[in-house]
């Protein structure tokens, strides 16, 4: 469990991280699913779950800004 936590986390903070605008958008889609796969994989304390959620909305947020536009088929 604590191996695809990692992943996860990692996925994620290379998404925040990347800077090229075209790399960004693919790791914000690999974090996002390493992120659903985790949730429905994982037995989740609720602080877990709250970090899972807030994730998810920031690389929503992510994406959004990456695209230039308002909308997202995630929200």
């Amino acid at each position: 469990m604590l191996d695809k936590q990692q992943t996860w986390i990692e996925k994620y903070r290379a998404a925040l991280l990347e800077t090229n605008p075209t790399r960004q958008l693919e790791r914000i889609e690999e974090a996002y699913s390493a992120i659903q796969g985790h949730a429905e994989e994982s037995r989740a304390q609720r602080f877990e779950k709250e970090a899972l959620d807030d994730a998810r909305l920031i690389l929503r947020l992510l994406r959004e800004e990456s695209l230039g536009r308002a909308s997202s088929p995630w929200l």
